[in-house]
């Protein structure tokens, strides 16, 4: 009994911090209870100006390598590299040389002369030139370009009729003589938003296509094996089949497919943000050509900048094994499965081809994207001086090698056999891809969660040794608590500083200089961070010393993530491998501590325990750079009705947790605490001010310019009947696309003249303005401002005509119109409150806008390639029969 008693009370004063090697006489049970608090250890106490120095300095190591890793980019390989004998291999060069050729035809918007004949003439000879290389035969023929619809939903049984018409599509199928029945799809669009090059947005990735097509079938395979059917059809994108059968690759497959539909053309001199999202002619080609029937896999290339990596950020459905062999084929990998839940849960105002594939293909895919340099997607700047040369490279080699890495696989012709099971996936770095099946992927996460409990408990207990058990749970509890509590008051901070900053008319004040957010939120969430465990020092009730406590926090810490771990388990995030991170490493350094028995000394532990959360905090440091990477731009065109500063500054206060949590229970070991949360203060303060009251705060700049969505518009109103005219006039209508517009119109002084148009919102449905975008409702419509102008000269007048009107049945009728305009148009339909539309010609069923006031709204966006005659189509109408019925019911008890 007396080692026993000698052994806890010589626990007891390492908990409190004494030095080891001074260790006093021992003492009885009751003499060790009355001592006085003692921390004698060397590490009880720092300088605040060394742990801010320490903080910023590992700030600055952390993302200078990250922006390196993340930036690094293979040297572009050139033409005389080939001729020395690296065949075989992509050439970047040349990819660029084509993309000068196609950006320099300037804009090209759907209907385009430059479109439609330009790029298709430059784009065919191009192709061309890949068959007479290719092989010594070729059949080419013509087919009718196809006519279409579909839905697009925007919202809960809402949205609109997308209707095309003549659209582009050029398909050239390189195959087996024998034949094959399974293809790999690889597609892009070359059509561009208006004034807008395209160079990024597609080019790039069409030149790199083209590239990887003439090295895959003139520099692997024997021409004599090969027989190439070249189909013409119109459209506005570049896509690409690989054929598979066993280990050989049999067939390359390359069509254009219209992707914009909605970017209305007349006078749209300022339009520069128009959206692919309607993917028309890839619907046409998936849903209407006999060759979609042999896809049993795609790879869908986009891009949302001008540049960087070409990021994974969507596969499947299912099929597992798409992301498995990319893992094992791409040189310079890239993607994670956290851009897949972010993307897919609506947060980005975008969407690709990929949707068109995977819903009415039921085919399996991966979606690529280009994300840096967001600020010039959609804009007159996307052009080939932004885009560096090792972007072609990157993207070529990777392309090439998955491609080849398909040829070599027989997953792809059997493709349902592989259909079930989804995969988590993320790159370390852009060094590897890490891949995992989601079953594992739980096995994983419920280990780490074992055994940083059991790590955790072990601390607990040690720390506490000679404790009664309800010191013990008290402890535990207050260091779970604590980061808990920081967390939480980090994002409130943020999201009081978002609307702050909101209310001031100073948001986005970091959108051309992104360094503000260190200050505005990062600053706000260190301050939350420190507080818990300061505040809750001040109320300590036992004698443990302040380097005890620091451990303990440090177990709050990830005691907290541990059970955030479990919580994402059970929802099935698979994003959950970020948490996974953040508990790993320090659970492992914790059980190695154990081991060797290293615990009890304050300073081994932090030296060992804070060097492993260096790992994972470089990692979402490289989160971080990626994440404002793709928001920061974004938050220029999510519309006045979103605040960006809402999702930036929750973005950075949870990663600011997450990088720095575990060095904030330092803040015991400071000396004069306050004064390092008074400094931190002071800084945000004058930020603040810095932003309100100077010029830092306009979020505007050469490169990061303000986006303009401006129609030129001719309007005549009138009644019901047509009879009266109520309203003509004609101007230029400015959609506000940003939070501070028409705040920042103020330095064009062109833009003087503005009026305000939402007194028209209150007589005429969607404001009497011809909306491009659709998910605006009477309550949060965006009106924009209004210039008086003269009225546009349009190349094409817009008629519609009613030219038919019959009754079909009981209070019913059907109403023809014939239309002739524009390549792009836009008609809105509101029935009466007591009108039904039943059903309409299209193939689609109607699905209703959103509602004004108490009215539907049916939307029909239609979109040609080619120039086309009238198009007609027909509504069934249906009065509402008022039942008389319910006048005498009885009222429900």
């Amino acid at each position: 009994m007396a080692l026993l008693r000698k052994r806890r009370d010589m626990l007891r004063q390492r908990t409190r911090g004494e030095d080891e090697e001074n260790v006093p006489p021992v003492e009885s049970a009751d003499s060790t209870h009355d001592k006085p608090d003692v921390c004698a250890s060397k590490v009880t106490k720092l300088s605040a100006l060394l742990l801010v120095v320490g903080i910023i300095a590992l700030w600055i190591t952390m993302h200078t390598v990250v922006v390196y890793l993340n930036g690094r980019m293979p040297a572009m390989r050139l033409m005389e590299d080939e001729e020395k004998g690296e065949s075989g291999r992509f050439v970047g060069e040349r990819a660029k040389t084509f993309l000068s050729k196609l950006s320099g035809l300037g804009v090209k918007v759907t209907g385009s002369y430059e479109n439609e004949f330009l790029a298709v003439k430059l784009i065919e000879k191009e192709i061309q030139t890949i068959i007479a290389e290719a092989a010594p035969t070729t059949d080419t023929k013509y087919a009718g370009p196809p006519d279409g619809d579909r839905i697009v939903l925007f919202g809960v049984q809402c949205g609109l009729l997308s209707h095309y018409s003549r659209v582009q599509n050029l398909l050239v199928k390189i195959g087996p003589k024998q034949g094959a029945n399974s293809s790999l799809l690889v597609n892009c669009h070359f059509d561009s938003a208006p004034t807008s090059p395209g160079a990024s947005d597609d080019g790039l990735n069409c030149a790199v296509m083209l590239e990887t097509a003439s090295i895959v079938e003139t520099k692997r395979y024997s021409r004599s094996q090969y027989h190439i059917s070249v189909q013409w059809r119109r459209g506005n994108s570049l896509t690409v089949d690989v054929q598979v059968t066993g280990d050989r690759l049999l067939a390359w497959r390359q069509r254009q497919v219209t992707c914009l539909a909605a970017c209305l053309r007349s006078n749209l001199n300022k339009a520069v943000t128009c959206s692919s999202k309607w993917s028309q002619a890839s619907h046409g080609f998936i849903a209407h050509h006999p060759w979609a029937k042999e896809v049993k896999a795609f790879i869908n290339l986009e891009s949302c900048g001008a540049g960087g990596h070409e990021f994974l950020f969507q596969t499947g459905p299912g099929h597992s094994w798409l992301v498995e062999l990319y893992a094992d084929a791409a040189e310079h990998p890239s993607g994670s499965v956290l851009g897949e839940d972010i993307f897919q849960s609506g947060l980005v105002p975008s969407d690709t081809d990929f949707r068109v594939f995977r819903d009415y293909g039921k085919i399996p895919g991966l979606d690529f994207a280009h994300c840096d340099n967001g600020f010039v997607y959609h804009t007159r700047y996307d052009d080939i001086d932004h885009i560096s040369d090792g972007v072609y490279q990157h993207t070529g080699d990777n392309l090439l090698a998955l491609i080849r890495k398909f040829s070599k696989s027989d997953k792809l012709a059997n493709a349902d056999r592989y259909k079930a099971g989804r995969a988590v996936y993320f790159d370390l770095f852009g060094l590897h891809m890490v891949v995992y099946s989601e079953t594992v992927g739980i096995i994983v996460n419920l280990a780490v969660v074992m055994l940083s409990l059991c790590s955790v408990l072990q601390n607990t207990f040690t720390y506490t040794s000679g404790m009664s058990r309800k010191e013990v749970m008290k402890h535990l509890f207050m260091s779970t608590i604590n980061p808990l509590l920081g967390i939480a008051t980090a994002v409130c901070f943020a999201l009081t500083t978002a609307v702050l900053l909101d209310s001031l008319s100073a948001t986005n004040a970091w959108y051309s200089a992104q360094q503000l957010i260190i200050p505005l939120y990062f600053g706000p969430s260190l301050v939350a961070l420190f507080l818990p465990p300061l505040l809750l020092n001040k109320f300590k009730s036992s004698k443990l010393c302040a380097g005890v406590r620091v451990q303990l926090y440090c177990n709050g810490f990830q005691l907290l993530w541990t059970i955030v771990l479990f919580l994402a388990i059970l929802t099935g995030f698979r994003s959950a491998y970020l948490i996974m991170l953040a508990v790993v490493f320090t659970a492992s350094a914790n059980c190695l501590l154990a081991v060797f028995n290293c615990q009890h000394s304050v300073r081994k532990w932090l030296t060992v325990y804070l060097c492993s959360s260096i790992i994972p905090a470089t990692y979402f440091v490289y989160t971080y750079v990626m994440a404002m990477s793709l928001f920061v731009p974004i938050s220029g065109r999510s519309g006045p009705n979103v605040n960006p500063d809402l999702v930036i500054g929750l973005i950075a206060s949870l990663l600011c947790s997450m990088i720095f949590g575990y060095l904030s229970p330092l803040i015991l070991l400071v000396w004069k605490p306050w004064r390092l949360i008074i400094g931190i203060i002071a800084l945000y303060v004058a930020t603040v001010l810095a932003v309100i009251t100077t010029p830092i705060g306009f979020p505007f700049s050469h490169h990061s310019p303000e986006r303009l969505l401006m129609f030129h518009v001719e309007r005549n109103l009138h009644n019901s009947s047509g009879s009266s005219e109520l309203k003509s006039d004609s101007g230029l209508w400015l959609y506000h696309i940003h939070r501070r517009a028409p705040q920042t119109y103020s330095v064009y002084p062109w833009f003087k003249d503005l009026e305000n148009v939402d007194i028209d919102c209150e007589k005429y449905i969607y404001c009497g303005m011809p909306f491009y975008y659709s998910r605006s409702t009477k309550t949060d419509v965006n009106p924009g401002s209004w210039i008086p102008a003269p009225p546009p000269k349009f190349e094409n007048d817009t008629l519609m005509k009613l030219t038919a009107v019959e009754s079909i049945g009981p209070d019913m009728k059907r109403y023809t119109f014939s239309v002739h305009g524009p390549n792009q148009m836009r008609i809105f339909l509101s029935p009466k409150q007591d009108v039904d539309l039943v059903r309409w010609d299209f193939a689609s069923r109607p699905e209703h806008g959103p509602k004004w006031g108490e009215r539907l709204t049916y939307i029909i966006s239609h979109s040609t390639g080619l120039p086309s005659p009238a198009w007609n189509f027909t509504i069934d109408l249906q009065v509402k029969l008022f039942d008389f019925t319910t006048l005498f019911q009885a009222p429900s008890l």
